[in-house]
């Protein structure tokens, strides 16, 4: 089956994209962070916008191969805790402002396609972000029991009504909700979580409640 225009944009947008990141990085690593310093605050914000536009255009490209059954796994055996580390530092650098708590279990090895539950995490942690008040907390939690590995992503933020709850994971839904119709997205992030998971045999859960909080929850097998 030949590659959809869409799965061409994305590749293509990607190249640059990367190129972009690296030059800031570059001039972020010669600018002192100086309070007050216009250039190192401007890089900070260029930089967050760039992240932001790299994560949606994956989630576009991977909306796009499990619409055409194009997604492929390439698993591997990994430690769960430096990828937690690894996203958990890529948030704060692109999502500052708030509270990061890593309970994890620095043990704990799975057998999972990395790149892709990276983005899961990715995806559930920035969408805790949008939706939680600056300043506030942000949880990811992970035990192993029972031969398997249990993770969670706990916020502080407007929580989902009930009746929401059920259609979150659908494909291009977004919660009709006046506190976010300024928060940008097309709805495609956490139906490509759920399909990652599900790929995975595992599945997304949500607990939540409004102007309380949310929390996601997900499990994989452990990996010994």
């Amino acid at each position: 089956m030949p590659p959809s225009i869409t799965s061409i944009a994305s590749h293509e947008l990607k190249t640059p994209l990367t190129s972009i990141k690296m030059f800031i990085q570059a001039m972020l690593d010669k600018v002192k962070p100086d309070e007050g310093s216009f250039e190192h605050d401007a890089l900070q914000r260029v930089n967050r916008q760039v992240n932001k536009m790299t994560t949606l255009i994956q989630n576009l490209l991977n909306n796009t191969k499990l619409l055409d059954g194009t997604m492929e796994l390439h698993c591997e055996r990994f430690n769960l805790h430096q990828l937690i580390e690894e996203v958990v530092f890529e948030a704060k650098l692109t999502l500052p402002g708030y509270f990061y708590i890593l309970k994890d279990c620095s043990t704990a090895y799975v057998y999972a396609d990395r790149l892709k539950i990276s983005q899961v995490l990715d995806n559930l942690i920035s969408n805790a972000a949008k939706y939680s008040p600056k300043g506030s907390e942000i949880t990811i939690k992970c035990k192993v029991e029972q031969e398997k590995v249990h993770l969670s992503i706990t916020d502080n933020g407007i929580g989902i009504a009930k009746n929401e709850q059920e259609r979150l994971f659908d494909r291009y839904y977004r919660v009709n909700n006046d506190k976010i119709r300024n928060i940008s997205g097309f709805g495609i992030g956490l139906y490509v979580v759920a399909e990652i998971l599900h790929s995975h045999n595992s599945k997304i859960y949500l607990e939540s409640e409004e102007n309380v909080g949310s929390t996601f929850f997900f499990e994989l097998p452990d990996a010994l």
